[in-house]
């Protein structure tokens, strides 16, 4: 195996030397438009070509399938040994799809042996639904089926036995369970889903209880951030508030989790619902939703809740301030904006490390074009950013830049969303610019919004410093806590049931009522009127003295 390694190492210095190609001009959009055999395209067009079929027999070979529908074919032996597939008009195998690499992958030969290899860390390519990784080729067998982004690719070797097989598999199989036949193909559908607009007020809005929902798309937004877009399993129309969220209701290795993930599409885009998911380094979810999760799978979600939204605070001017992929409930809102033509003078200053980690970059220029009310500022934080191109804002946020951006700050609602220590750091910039808190409506990415597994019995609890006593009322328990622990902390330790969805402070799904004196933590967005008529957010206070709740 380390001579296959080795060869990995060497064939890029020789191949982009010299590359041959076989240039495909894109699939005609209409070319299945018509009945008949679903490869008669393919047919057709080696027919008028000249080109001669491969002998399915006898040949290695290589069909490319995309929705289904066989669209080329290759005879993997008159290839070169090194064939890049990509966008490039120099790649052996070009086409043409949206988050296809330039330079995506490499189909090459060794000892008479075929693989596939990455060409970039990002390179979204799975083999026999398994996530092909960088420099680390994958060797190909008779019926693998390898997927890149907008296409299929079906191998037949006919001289290498399937994978895990004694060379008893038949590739037709994994042909049939790939493409599809006309008598597969279900009724057709009008390209457009005109039936959505026809039959628009028969469709239920999802807006409480739980739903599947379908993945119909996945985009790469950066090398570690990608966007899952859903439809509903059954047909819906999603209403919810721009810079909401929705909670999965996930299960990963045997375990019940939940996580919250604030919403990056609007409301005014009703069909479809798009959570944007950045990688964290050890994270159980995100990273399983990029690595495991693909188009076609379905997931269940309790409906959208959160009170961070424009809506909900409407005003005439706003500021929105942002960093990393804070910005998901920001874009929401700012889509929303302006798909609604919104009479809203609108800031964003968003702040990200390197010009590659700017998320939505070319969409927020776009759409500063559609409002003219609406500026966008961006600053980068990472070293040396200026050495690289970048001739915009840089460094953190601080008071001239807010003064640059948003010389009217104190007549603006101010929606700030972002890891804890961001947000840290521009309230007390806020605080020493004596700006009113009232006009501050705040979400925090940095705390765990994962729950797993649902509470039963009890859990003794590591109590330090002054301590309180807590009655249950309507579960009749009278428990001791201390000022570090939370209310719904405590009734989980206790086997005493309160709702919950963020655990954060954001959504008031644990609000219940309380008698005595309590603590908010910073990030608690439950407002005044709440607070005077003596309820509380368990997740997000600790006592300060005796309490009774109603839980």
């Amino acid at each position: 195996m380390n001579e296959v390694y080795e060869f990995a190492a060497k064939w890029p210095k020789r191949l982009f030397g010299d590359v041959g190609h076989h240039d495909l001009a894109p699939p005609d959009p209409g070319e299945h438009a018509h009945g008949g055999d679903p490869r008669s395209a393919l047919w057709a067009r080696s027919f008028f070509s000249g080109t001669r079929r491969c002998d399915s027999t006898q040949s290695d070979r290589l069909v490319v399938v995309r929705r289904g529908i066989p669209v080329h074919e290759f005879d993997l032996r008159e290839l070169p040994p090194e064939a890049v597939i990509g966008r490039h008009p120099s790649a052996a195998i070009r086409l043409e799809a949206f988050g296809l690499g330039m330079f995506h992958a490499c189909l090459w030969r060794f000892d008479d042996e075929f693989y596939i290899e990455a060409l970039e860390p990002a390179c979204e390519t799975q083999v026999d639904r398994k996530r092909l990784v960088h420099k680390d080729p994958a060797r190909l067998f008779d019926g693998t089926v390898v997927e890149i982004p907008g296409y299929q690719l079906l191998f037949t070797l006919a001289s290498v036995a399937a994978s895990g097989a004694s060379g008893e598999t038949d590739p037709s199989v994994a042909m049939r369970t790939l493409v599809r036949t006309e008598a597969s193909l279900p009724a057709p559908l009008s390209p457009q889903r005109s039936e959505l607009l026809e039959e628009r007020q028969r469709l239920p809005l999802w807006r409480e209880g739980t739903a599947g929902l379908r993945v119909v798309d996945i985009l790469d937004e950066t090398a570690d951030t990608r966007t899952f877009r859903f439809a509903g399993e059954s047909p819906m129309l999603f209403c919810y508030q721009p810079g909401q969220y929705v909670t999965l209701l996930l299960e990963i290795d045997g375990r019940e989790v939940h996580r919250c993930y604030s919403m990056s599409s609007t409301p005014s885009r009703p069909h479809l619902l798009e959570l944007t998911v950045k990688r964290m380094p050890g994270g159980l979810v995100s990273n399983w939703l990029c690595d495991r999760v693909g188009i076609g799978d379905v997931l269940r979600a309790q409906a959208p809740a959160g009170r961070f939204s424009c809506v909900a605070n409407p005003a005439r001017k706003l500021l929105f301030v942002g960093a990393g992929s804070g910005i998901t409930p920001i874009m929401s809102m700012c889509r929303w904006i302006v798909d609604t033509a919104a009479d809203v003078d609108l800031t964003l200053l968003a702040s990200f490390r390197r010009p590659e980690d700017i998320l939505f970059r070319r969409e927020l220029e776009w759409l500063s074009i559609r409002h003219p009310a609406f500026r966008v500022a961006l600053t980068l934080t990472g070293e040396g950013v200026g050495a690289r191109g970048w001739t915009g804002i840089t460094g953190r946020v601080n008071a001239g830049m807010l003064s640059l951006v948003a010389p009217d700050l104190h007549d603006r609602q101010v929606f700030l969303c972002g890891p804890e220590p961001f947000m840290d750091d521009v309230r007390t910039l806020l605080r020493q610019l004596d700006f009113d808190f009232s006009a501050l409506h705040a979400e925090s990415f940095g705390r765990s919004h994962v729950t797993c597994g649902a509470v039963s019995g009890t859990t003794p609890l590591n109590l330090t410093g002054t301590r309180h006593r807590v009655i249950f009322r309507t579960s009749g328990l009278s428990v001791e806590t201390d000022e570090h622990t939370s209310l719904l902390e405590l009734a989980e330790a206790h086997g005493i049931g309160i709702d919950f969805n963020c655990r954060a402070g954001n959504c008031g799904e644990c609000e219940v009522k309380c008698r005595g004196e309590v603590a908010f933590a910073p990030t608690c967005e439950i407002d005044a009127a709440s607070r005077a008529a003596g309820f509380v957010w368990a997740c997000s206070c600790t006592a300060r003295s005796d309490l009774e709740v109603d839980a």
